[in-house]
Protein backbone atom coordinates (compact mmCIF):
# COMPACT_ATOMS: atom_id res chain seq x y z
CA UNK A 1 0.00 0.00 0.00
CA UNK A 2 1.03 3.58 -0.98
CA UNK A 3 1.37 6.01 1.59
CA UNK A 4 0.52 10.00 1.46
CA UNK A 5 4.16 10.41 3.26
CA UNK A 6 7.15 11.14 0.63
CA UNK A 7 9.46 8.56 1.63
CA UNK A 8 13.33 9.34 1.43
CA UNK A 9 14.40 5.92 0.28
CA UNK A 10 12.06 5.88 -2.95
CA UNK A 11 13.01 7.55 -6.23
CA UNK A 12 11.09 11.01 -6.64
CA UNK A 13 9.31 9.28 -9.70
CA UNK A 14 7.39 7.55 -7.25
CA UNK A 15 6.07 9.42 -6.04
CA UNK A 16 4.37 11.92 -8.97
CA UNK A 17 1.07 11.05 -10.26
CA UNK A 18 0.43 12.54 -13.87
CA UNK A 19 -2.70 12.33 -15.21
CA UNK A 20 -2.99 13.19 -19.15
CA UNK A 21 -6.61 15.11 -20.25
CA UNK A 22 -4.52 16.27 -23.82
CA UNK A 23 -6.40 13.51 -26.24
CA UNK A 24 -8.74 11.36 -24.73
CA UNK A 25 -12.19 12.02 -23.67
CA UNK A 26 -12.86 12.60 -20.06
CA UNK A 27 -14.71 9.12 -19.95
CA UNK A 28 -11.67 7.34 -21.09
CA UNK A 29 -9.68 9.75 -18.55
CA UNK A 30 -11.87 8.95 -15.48
CA UNK A 31 -12.10 5.41 -16.47
CA UNK A 32 -8.27 4.83 -16.76
CA UNK A 33 -7.70 6.97 -13.46
CA UNK A 34 -10.47 4.81 -11.54
CA UNK A 35 -9.73 1.38 -12.41
CA UNK A 36 -5.72 2.42 -11.77
CA UNK A 37 -6.19 3.81 -8.59
CA UNK A 38 -8.97 1.14 -7.55
CA UNK A 39 -7.42 -1.77 -9.07
CA UNK A 40 -5.08 -2.54 -6.26
CA UNK A 41 -7.26 -1.99 -3.02
CA UNK A 42 -10.08 -4.14 -4.97
CA UNK A 43 -7.74 -6.88 -5.63
CA UNK A 44 -6.41 -6.63 -2.30
CA UNK A 45 -9.96 -6.32 -0.62
CA UNK A 46 -10.92 -9.99 -3.05
CA UNK A 47 -7.85 -11.81 -1.82
CA UNK A 48 -8.05 -10.97 1.74
CA UNK A 49 -11.95 -11.81 1.54
CA UNK A 50 -10.38 -15.45 -0.13
CA UNK A 51 -7.92 -15.54 3.04
CA UNK A 52 -10.63 -15.12 5.43
CA UNK A 53 -13.08 -17.87 3.80
CA UNK A 54 -10.15 -20.40 3.32
CA UNK A 55 -7.35 -19.82 5.85
CA UNK A 56 -5.43 -23.03 5.26
CA UNK A 57 -4.51 -21.77 1.79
Amino acid sequence: KRGAVVECEKKFHNHVRVISFLNSSPYDTFDSYASNTLAPYFKSYIKRGHMDSNPAS
